[in-house]
């Protein structure tokens, strides 16, 4: 029943993946019309058990862009993939990504974990997993910590970068290394750690005290360390490629922690916008609802800059 289907997908801003009966038949295609959506030039996918269709759709003037897979609202808001560090999982970003969908906003969450067993260049695979989940949409890049040096890397792959925030993250450095740009004591420590070219779990480095001082939920910081992989000491020693052309689209920096004063202080002198909010470097599990509006306020405004441009 189309309307069972399409219609709550609608009411939350996006469009899962839809099985239609025969398109032709006029009951189907009155239960879309009945909604106000209209179908346009369907075409068969073999590629599933049941039968689905490719479906460009329209509702109120506002396109809808199917594949056989999946279709999304375009139209109500310009996408954003929120890219976590590599150091971490990609459920650093759930908790925020389920009020940024509250707000209507279309959201998707690469994964960059599978490339770190592959070998070098990491920053290759991790990209190309970045440009996989954008499926050449115009896209809002938000870069959590470590995910912020690939996006001078990823402007070189993603065809359509309307805007960039970086999340309490580090900037691009192209030409250099993570062991090249970090301090010092840090470098050491991590030679440490290693064993046999892998670091423990980024959710180690800190001790048991350091994590439970950002997360004091048990539940929360044994589900949050269970999802941090085993790292490559290798990753950190990779050269990102170069990136003259870099940026090559709006950029905006929100500020969560003291750590990351240097960078927000950087991105205020190369004349982005910056938003403050006082937290944590994990405050996206934690302070979800507090961070949404002004990550969203930052988003907007880049929206709109690309529009003028």
């Amino acid at each position: 029943d189309a309307s069972n289907i399409i219609k709550p997908a609608l009411s939350r801003g996006e469009l899962q993946c839809v099985r239609l009966g025969d398109p032709e038949r006029a009951d189907t295609r009155a239960g879309l019309a009945g909604i106000g959506v209209v179908p346009e030039r369907l075409t068969p996918c073999t590629s599933f058990h049941a039968t689905h269709w490719t479906f460009p759709l329209r509702t109120t003037g506002q396109p809808l862009v199917g594949t056989g897979t999946e279709a999304r609202l375009e139209g109500v808001a310009v996408p954003l993939l929120l890219v976590h560090s590599p150091l971490v999982g990609p459920a650093t970003w759930d908790a925020l990504a389920e009020v940024v969908r509250e707000r209507r906003r279309q959201v998707f969450i690469p994964d960059l974990t599978g490339s770190l067993t592959l070998g070098p260049p990491y920053w290759s695979r991790q990209v190309d997993a970045i440009a996989a989940s954008s499926d050449g949409r115009p896209a809002i890049l938000v870069a959590h910590s470590g995910a912020g040096p690939l996006m001078a890397a990823a402007s070189g792959v993603l065809e359509q970068v309307v805007g960039y925030v970086f999340v309490d993250a580090s900037l691009p450095f192209p030409g250099r290394s993570w062991v090249q740009t970090a301090p010092p004591e840090l470098v050491r420590q991590l030679r440490t750690m290693e064993r046999g070219g892998w670091l423990p779990p980024w959710s180690e480095w800190w001790g048991d005290d350091g994590l439970a001082e950002l997360l004091p939920d048990p539940h929360m910081r044994a589900s949050f360390a269970g999802s941090c992989p085993q790292l490559p000491m290798a990753m950190f020693e990779e050269i990102q490629p170069p990136a003259p052309g870099w940026p090559d689209a709006p950029c905006a920096y929100l500020r969560l922690s003291d750590t990351y004063e240097e960078p927000a202080d950087q991105a205020r002198e190369l004349g982005w916008l910056v938003n403050e909010v006082p937290s944590h470097h994990l405050g996206l599990l934690t302070n979800a609802e507090r961070i949404c509006d002004p990550l969203l306020d930052l988003v907007d405004k880049l929206i709109a800059d690309d529009s003028a441009r």
